[in-house]
C-alpha cells in the first residue's frame, strides 16, 4: 500500500512539473515551412508555386506572431485584425493557386475542418 502511494505522489509530481513549464511556440519562420510543405502536399504546388506560397506564408506568419506579441488587451479588436491579416493573405493565396487548388485549400483549413469544435472559431 505504501508502494502505491508513493508511486502516486510522484506520478502527480512529475504530472504537475511537466504541466507547469512554459509552452514554447514555433518561429514564424517554422510555421511558415510547416504551413507551405502542408500545402504543398495536398494541393499539388509547382516548385514556382511553393517559393511564393512560403514567402507569403512567412509573410503572414511574422504579422500573426506579431499582433498575438502585442499588448493588445481587447480579445475583439486582436480578432479582428487577426480576421483581416487571414483575408489579405487569402487573397495573395488566390492570385497564385489554380481556382482548383485554391477550393481545395479553403475546404481544407482548420477553421473549415474543426467548425462547431470551438477551435478557431471566433464567431
Amino acid at each position: 500500500m505504501k508502494k502505491l502511494v508513493m508511486i502516486l505522489v510522484s506520478v502527480f509530481t512529475l504530472s504537475s512539473v511537466a504541466f507547469s513549464q512554459e509552452r514554447t511556440r514555433p518561429s514564424a519562420e517554422d510555421m511558415a515551412k510547416k504551413q507551405t510543405e502542408r500545402m504543398a502536399e495536398k494541393l499539388s504546388l509547382t516548385n514556382d508555386q511553393k517559393a511564393k506560397i512560403e514567402t507569403i506564408n512567412l509573410k503572414y506568419a511574422k504579422q500573426h506572431e506579431a499582433s498575438r506579441n502585442s499588448q493588445k488587451s481587447e480579445k475583439d479588436a486582436m480578432r479582428a485584425e487577426m480576421k483581416k491579416v487571414k483575408e489579405a493573405k487569402d487573397a495573395e493565396l488566390k492570385a497564385v493557386l489554380t481556382d482548383e487548388q485554391y477550393t481545395k485549400y479553403q475546404q481544407d483549413r482548420p477553421e473549415k475542418r474543426d467548425k462547431g469544435k470551438g477551435v478557431h472559431n471566433p464567431e
